[in-house]
């Protein structure tokens, strides 16, 4: 039987191709970001004084990844396609971008607005780590860029999740 003769057998093999890669980033996203399933609202890291002193390269004080309800467009998130906010701060500024995602291999891929960079989401359980080559996110004063050296490893920072908290109640 050919697919040209038959194109139920056409759309019924597509189907099982297909659904079962709908189901997963459904699935993926839920476990991620919806904490009746296991998932976090926000994910947060907050670096001591002590630990930024031994690690003086690190010049960030906070850095986290929230769901939003809608994309940079304004429409509603999905599984194939959801918003996150970026959010890091320095001792002198808060900074913060709208990221659109979508599913790919086992985590998800980003992109920042703005022409800010791109990064990836991996699920660690119950964690997420963000790796990224560069980030660029406008301040008010001076822009905040999270960059890798060419030729070193990407960047990549592993945030803790919060479950139902939003990240403003994490670092109240």
């Amino acid at each position: 039987m050919t697919f040209r003769k038959s194109p139920a057998v056409f759309v019924a093999l597509t189907s099982c191709l297909v659904l079962p890669a709908i189901a997963w980033a459904a699935t993926t996203y839920q476990r991620t970001f919806d904490p009746k399933r296991g998932g976090s609202i926000c994910y947060a890291r907050e670096y001591s004084d002590a630990f930024r002193k031994k690690h003086p390269n690190v010049k960030l004080t906070s850095i986290s990844l929230e769901r939003r309800s809608t994309t940079s467009g304004g429409g509603l998130s999905s599984a194939k396609r959801f918003g996150l906010t970026l959010s890091a701060s320095t001792v002198s500024e808060a900074y913060s971008a709208v990221a659109d995602c979508k599913p790919k291999r086992a985590g998800f891929a980003c992109s920042l607005e703005s022409d800010g960079g791109e990064f990836t989401v991996v699920r660690t359980r119950p964690n997420i780590r963000i790796v990224t080559r560069r980030i660029e996110i406008e301040g008010f004063y001076k822009d905040l860029e999270i960059s890798s050296p060419r030729g070193r490893a990407q960047r990549s920072f592993e945030l803790k999740g919060n479950k139902a908290q939003t990240c403003d109640e994490v670092f109240d």
